[in-house]
């Protein structure tokens, strides 16, 4: 496990390497620091903004050092080019939604079991026949949430983005979401 200060810079080259293959623009802000009872807390946040094939990618992080190490987790938002309706939240299944587990014949077990979702059900059964979609749900942990009223679609991984390659999994993902949401 990389140290305090290692994990600050993992994450920002990350950033950075994202802004700098995308020929995006990259933005921190100064380091803060505040004193709270459990001792000095730093954070910074971060920015990236890409376009990439004609559609505005920000991803943003507020890094968090010092007494404990929570913060922000990575926010990556894809801004729709129309206005969309339905309503979408895909999410890890809680443990009381895998006792209530049912069989759903569209879905493999492990991903019934590990995800919940919230939507219009001829939009799921579309997202569901991308093998992409519902490979890299199974793979990583990850929460989807369409805003309708800022057009924006919003994923958050649980664990991070580890590398470009994730990232790129993560932007399919997206892309996947975006392309059944304009068609319905």
């Amino acid at each position: 496990m990389p140290s305090r200060k290692g994990f600050k810079c993992l994450k920002m080259n990350i950033l950075r390497e994202l802004t700098q293959k995308y020929q995006g623009k990259y933005a921190e802000e100064n380091l803060k620091s505040i004193n709270s009872p459990l001792g000095k807390l730093n954070f910074q946040p971060q920015n990236s903004v890409l376009f990439i094939d004609d559609t505005k990618i920000t991803i943003s992080i507020n890094v968090t050092t010092g007494a404990h190490l929570v913060g922000e987790p990575y926010r990556i938002t894809l801004h729709l080019k129309s206005s969309v309706k339905p309503r979408l939240e895909i999410y890890p299944a809680s443990f009381w939604n895998r006792f209530l587990y049912k069989n759903n014949k569209y879905i493999t077990k492990k991903l019934a079991i590990n995800y919940c979702f919230k939507t219009d059900e001829k939009l799921f059964l579309k997202f569901i026949k991308h093998k992409n979609f519902c490979k890299i749900l199974e793979q990583d942990e990850v929460y989807i949430r369409l805003y309708p009223e800022k057009n924006q679609l919003v994923l958050t991984p649980k664990k991070g983005i580890e590398n470009v390659n994730q990232f790129e999994h993560f932007l399919q993902l997206l892309k996947i979401i975006e392309k059944e949401l304009v068609a319905f």
